[in-house]
């Protein structure tokens, strides 16, 4: 398998890029994946392995993109900028070998609600009403840490350590979606590389489509 990872510088002086929810940003990102093989089943995003991230750094905001396939940085919009793509994908054989890697990964988390729940958690921790017909609600806090170890331990990992901040809401406007975000980091084993190695590739939970769910590993401490 192979796996590329991409830097896109984002201009916020251009008011697109400015204005663009995530959801802008993915129909972006998949017009600059080309051609590629009829896969039964599943949409170009799957196919090509897109994920993405939205950040922040001292040098300005970026998207950190990771594909199976090359992208056509000709087909970027006005105010998006690749400034560098690398293939890591040597990380899918450290798996094996390092007893600890750094993790990052800015994630939804989540709780789906049973039947019964739904009629009983009709109002959230910060004091927001949901719909008789929400069937998941926000965990924050402690809850959001237990909900990440959880689910690294799923995907092969065991938790050292979690460093857990409240990154930006994602959104796409035009299909009427929000999703809360979690941004942690830490220190992390991996107990299983065959299925740490499938959440590298696949990325981790909901909303993969709208920036959450990238699996960033690296070696040491």
């Amino acid at each position: 398998m192979r796996l590329l990872l991409h830097r896109i510088r984002l201009d916020t002086a251009n008011r697109g890029v400015a204005r663009a929810s995530a959801g802008d940003h993915h129909r972006m990102l998949t017009k600059t994946l080309g051609p590629l093989p009829s896969t039964s089943g599943q949409g170009a995003r799957q196919t090509a392995g897109l994920l993405f991230r939205d950040e922040t750094t001292r040098a300005g905001r970026c998207l950190i993109v990771q594909s199976q396939t090359p992208l056509d940085h000709s087909a970027l919009g006005p105010g998006y900028t690749l400034e560098a793509s690398r293939d890591i994908s040597a990380v899918l054989e450290v798996l094996d070998q390092e007893p600890t890697l750094r993790y990052r990964i800015v994630a939804a988390p989540v709780k789906r609600l049973g039947k019964t729940e739904q009629q009983r958690e009709l109002t959230t921790e910060d004091g927001e009403r949901l719909s008789s017909k929400e069937h998941t609600t926000t965990l924050r806090g402690a809850a959001a840490e237990e909900w990440w170890q959880r689910k690294a331990a799923d995907h092969g990992l065991e938790l050292r350590s979690i460093n857990a901040g409240e990154a930006e809401e994602v959104a796409d406007p035009r299909r009427r979606i929000r999703l809360p975000a979690v941004c942690f980091d830490g220190l992390a084993t991996v107990t299983d590389p065959q299925t740490a190695r499938r959440a590298l590739a696949e990325g981790i939970g909901r909303g993969k489509a709208f920036g959450l769910g990238l699996l960033s590993l690296a070696p040491g401490e």
